[in-house]
């Protein structure tokens, strides 16, 4: 079965084997299933898909609708744009003038493989085989694969299958098991903060890199896209670490060389990519389980789906905190025409309905009516179609009705609840909801679904101009990486703004763990926040040096006046800029020193514990052992006993073997024949009544037949002696 035992030479959480390292500590008693894995991160990150996909089955399931979604959309969009005589299809107006073969409508077999089509379908075949190749690694890779995954929830976390299809089981719960495991087996403990570290090494920085406007981004919504993202993440974040889970030694040169091959790749496919995206995107957005169908559905954009995730936050949480924007959708409602305007769209969309409800009558007493009947020169089924796409139009664009006098309160609190909900709501936001620069930044994090599906397909030709300006400033992010990278013992090198995040509220899964003795400080508090957290005096240092350091305003403490541009050559400003970077330093090494003194603590207290409950074991068996022992003596005893009382009812004149034998020599009253016969008939052998002819006087010869615990007393021996 597959474990969590990291190989690296980090401290691995959960192995037996690692107590070879600590040689004064004995090994554990019994023996664990655990067998190292070569990465902790990778497994984690597959128990963390495992449970984000409804266990074994929910993620078979969910590889199968990506592969047919994939599948689908790259032989619709290659036969709907390349395949399709598209003039034929418009020659065709009625029976006379149709054909009843679908292959008519065909481009002819000699322009069937163009290099446009040939080059689209390559593509979306290699795109495919990606995905394959992607999923082939989660199936069958070893220590990794699925069913090893399943072993583990199963057999190690004790977690049932249905717990997790059901999703009646948090992952907090799913946390507080790989715990509990690591503390019972292992010298280092695994904390949920490592596990968020580990979870998240890679997404903090993204985030970080968005949140402080390292990439220099003018039009973040139309810029920053799913092309973009995936140049930022394929060249950066794609092999940042070594397997050790250390910060490689980034080569500025190549990787603005990267970047700028990639974007002339993209550059020269823009065409095809932007038309996939296109299909791909129509294609899973008509999915009821994705997202909503209606034109008017809010989504967050691609650049917002980043930069409004905070720090150590997972998946499923993001999207459950994200899920529900109806109060932006309110809020551009509220900006839309006059009543008169809304009241006509509200007309259209009666007209419309009453309309689609004829033609459905229509269709259900005579379906030819609606491909023979003509209105306008088109059949019925074709005003059908235009009918539902504008019914969808106006009942999306119909608002609430407001008072004139209220709107403005009603702007103010929709976006200060999605604010809440998004956890975004800047300080210029307040009493400004009306303003152009709000809405438009607004607009950058969410936006209606066309919109989004419209800057997707744009952005296939604006990322290629994203990733050349990116290769310009290669050096300042490798520098700005550097700079926010700090070592946390037990996890590697990780971004420092997720180590100082504030941590969650701890969930009441996690109440019952045990927690470390009082004069002793908390690890998993430490490495969230909690005790290790900058006091007052440092976060207005970070502020204040953040103020000099970047002109460009933030906008959680805009005030709504510009300020002026900063001369970083100002001696006070540079004076104040050192300081803050040496109160900075100071902070970090004694950020490490606290943790690694934690750190010793915790190992120190493992240590003993785990002696402890060795020694009681080691007691606990040897007691056994000492119970076992006199229960087979007890049942010796009796067994003896037993033997003895059948003997004794089978001659009543013998002799028991625990009484000891007479004397071999010759008595000194009686020559060594008659000791002899004696003997034998003491033993049983001889008979009593023979003893007479031993006997020169006619005297009776008594013989003592001992018995068990019973010798004749010496002054009767010597009577008849």
């Amino acid at each position: 079965m597959a474990a969590v035992v990291d190989s690296s030479p980090l401290l691995s959480p959960l192995t037996s084997s690692f107590h070879a390292g600590f040689t004064s500590l004995p090994s554990p008693p019994l023996s664990t299933p655990f067998t190292p894995v070569p990465s902790l991160d990778t497994f984690l990150h597959s128990l963390y898909s495992y449970y984000l996909h409804g266990g074994y089955y929910g993620t078979i399931s969910s590889i199968l609708v990506e592969l047919s979604v994939i599948t689908v959309s790259g032989v619709c969009g290659s036969l709907v744009i390349f395949f399709v005589d598209w003039k034929k299809v418009n020659e065709c107006k009625s029976e006379s003038t149709c054909d009843t073969s679908y292959t008519s409508y065909l481009k002819q077999p000699s322009t069937l493989l163009t290099l446009t089509s040939s080059i689209y379908l390559l593509l979306c075949f290699l795109y495919l085989m990606l995905r394959l190749h992607s999923h082939f690694l989660t199936l069958f890779r070893p220590h990794y694969n699925l069913r090893d995954v399943r072993d583990f929830y199963n057999q190690v976390l004790r977690i049932p299958e249905k717990n997790l299809a059901n999703k009646s089981m948090s992952w907090a719960k799913v946390e507080e098991n790989i715990v509990r495991q690591s503390r019972s087996i292992s010298v280092v403990l695994l904390t949920p903060s490592h596990i968020r570290l580990r979870l998240t090494r890679s997404t903090n920085y993204l985030s970080a890199l968005l949140k402080q406007k390292k990439l220099s981004l003018t039009n973040p919504k139309s810029e920053y896209t799913m092309s973009s993202n995936f140049a930022v993440w394929y060249c950066v974040f794609s092999q940042l670490f070594t397997n050790n889970h250390r910060l490689k030694k980034l080569d500025p040169t190549s990787l603005e060389r990267n970047l700028k091959i990639l974007s002339i790749i993209m550059l020269l496919l823009s065409p095809f990519l932007a038309v996939f995206q296109l299909t791909l995107f129509t294609f899973q957005n008509f999915r009821s389980d994705k997202t909503k169908l209606s034109l008017d559905a809010v989504h967050l954009t691609t650049y917002s789906s980043i930069f409004l995730r905070e720090y150590n936050e997972l998946t499923h949480e993001f999207k459950k905190r994200t899920g529900d924007l109806e109060e932006f959708k309110e809020f551009y409602e509220t900006d839309l025409p006059t009543p008169m305007v809304i009241g006509a769209k509200r007309i259209v969309s009666f007209f419309c309905g009453s309309a689609l409800a004829v033609l459905a009558i229509v269709g259900a007493v005579s379906e030819s009516s609606l491909l023979h009947v003509l209105i306008l020169g088109q059949p019925l089924i074709f005003w059908g179609v235009v009918g539902t796409v504008v019914y969808s139009v106006s009942k999306g664009e119909t608002r609430k009705q407001y008072d004139d006098f209220n709107v403005n309160e009603v702007k103010e609190e929709l976006l200060r609840k999605g604010g809440e909900k998004i956890r975004y709501y800047p300080e210029w936001w307040k009493n400004r909801a009306g303003e152009v620069q709000v809405k438009k930044e607004v607009k950058d994090l969410v936006g209606y679904k066309w919109e989004i599906a419209w800057w997707e397909v744009a952005g296939a030709f604006l990322g290629p101009l994203v990733c050349w300006r990116l290769g310009n400033s290669s050096e300042a992010i490798i520098e700005w990486l550097r700079d926010v990278t700090i070592e946390v013992e037990g996890v590697g090198d990780v971004c420092r703004y997720g180590v100082e995040a504030s941590p969650p509220p701890t969930p009441p899964e996690h109440q019952n763990l045990p927690k470390p003795p009082p004069n002793q400080p908390n690890l998993d508090r430490g490495i969230s926040g909690g005790s290790m957290h900058v006091n007052a005096h440092k976060h207005a240092a970070l502020t204040e040096a953040q103020q000099y350091a970047d002109p460009t305003p933030n906008m959680e403490h805009h005030t709504g006046v510009t300020p002026q541009p900063i001369d970083l050559n100002d001696p006070e400003v540079q004076q104040r800029i050192c300081e803050y970077e040496a109160r900075r330093e100071e902070y970090e090494n004694r950020t490490r020193e606290i943790y690694r003194q934690q750190l010793e603590l915790q190992q120190q207290a493992a240590a003993l514990q785990h002696q402890q409950v060795f020694a009681q074991q080691q007691y606990a068996a040897q007691q056994v052992y000492e119970q076992q022992q006199q229960q087979q003596n007890l049942q010796q005893q009796q067994f003896l006993q037993q033997q003895q009382q059948q003997q004794q009812q089978q001659n009543p004149y013998s002799v028991p073997q625990s009484i000891a034998r007479l004397p071999s020599e010759p008595l000194n009253y009686m020559d060594s024949a008659m000791s002899q016969h004696l003997r034998d008939v003491v033993n049983g052998v001889g008979s009593v009544g023979s003893l007479d002819g031993f006997c020169e006087e006619e005297e009776e010869v008594e013989v003592y037949v001992a018995r068990e615990g019973m010798v004749p007393p010496e002054e009767e021996r010597e009577e008849r002696g």
